[in-house]
């Protein structure tokens, strides 16, 4: 039997082309075959309360997985069985920011301040954990047009990023990166999971305290039992110690671009990253810098075209 699966897709205002585009290709290649698909799109002039609602109708629908996908994500047709086939309770694609550095929207929890307005959690992008997994790969492999695809899961050699910590080096055979939280521009969320979790006392699963709806779900995951960002996670377990269920992870070999005027996505992180402290081992900095200076120039003209 087929793993059934509810692609919601929340929006405000208009869909791109590329975004309906890539959705097509998702059903051509695997509705019936690899997967039993129902699509819904919510419409919203608010997204968290888009997301919220597409929730509720999995909880009632019976669907084994919610894929949630932004529509300002173009994606190859193999990211949705990607996701759904590690069967975790929530992951997500690997995506940078669609503005300012292009980081991976994955993310270990720092600290919370309190405050007069409530206070305000502080998290860290596990850019060194993405980078150095991706580097693991020949960049032919994820230089791809569109900014998306899918990584074979084994690493084919050794990582080009040098001076990698060891916590980090640990981790890097598997796709799979626990994380404190991650961004819900394409996020699968198990049926299991969803019924772990509690609205809370506005009776919302998404709302945009402290940071925004992304990071507060997944703050609700780590409150329901499950456990996130831990370098001890390998091979798909914990290997030190009585822990908790793992629950959030990036998928970082399940590539998807993240739409500007283009689809930023991991070649934007590698030259990003390639040009400050994430150096690779094959003494191409120059050029890494003279990239990021483009993509720096690039920035600033969607900022002033957002503007």
């Amino acid at each position: 039997m087929l793993p059934r699966v509810l692609v919601g897709v929340p929006y405000v205002g208009q869909v791109a082309g590329a975004f309906y585009q890539s959705v097509v290709g998702l059903l051509q290649e695997h509705h019936r075959k690899t997967l039993d698909l129902d699509v819904v799109a919510v419409p919203n002039a608010a997204v968290h309360l888009a997301r919220d609602m597409l929730v509720r109708h999995f909880l009632r629908g019976g669907h084994d997985y919610l894929v949630m996908i932004d529509s300002d994500q173009v994606f190859h047709p193999d990211c949705v069985p990607r996701l759904v086939s590690w069967a975790v309770p929530y992951v997500s694609a690997m995506i940078v920011t669609r503005v300012g550095k292009p980081v991976p929207v994955a993310y270990a929890y720092e600290r919370f301040e309190d405050g007069p307005d409530g206070g305000k959690h502080y998290y860290a992008p596990l850019s060194e954990e993405v980078w150095a997994y991706l580097s693991q790969y020949d960049p032919a492999d994820w230089r791809l047009p569109g900014a998306t695809g899918v990584l074979s899961r084994n690493p084919p050699h050794e990582p080009r990023m040098g001076d990698i910590p060891d916590e980090v080096r640990r981790g890097l055979d598997t796709a799979l990166l626990a994380c404190d939280g991650v961004g819900t521009g394409m996020v699968c969320l198990s049926q299991e999971c969803a019924q772990r979790l509690d609205p809370g006392p506005g009776d919302r699963y998404f709302d945009w305290e402290h940071g925004g709806e992304d990071l507060s779900f997944s703050r609700r995951i780590l409150k329901a039992g499950y456990t996130g960002f831990d370098p001890a996670f390998l091979d798909g377990h914990y290997t030190a110690g009585e822990r908790r269920e793992p629950g959030i992870f990036m998928d970082r070999g399940c590539l998807v671009g993240h739409l500007t005027y283009y689809a930023r996505g991991s070649v934007d992180l590698e030259h990003y990253l390639r040009s400050g402290r994430f150096q690779t081992t094959d003494a191409d900095a120059e050029g890494a810098q003279a990239l990021a200076a483009e993509l720096e120039a690039e920035e600033a003209a969607v900022q002033e075209a957002l503007r």
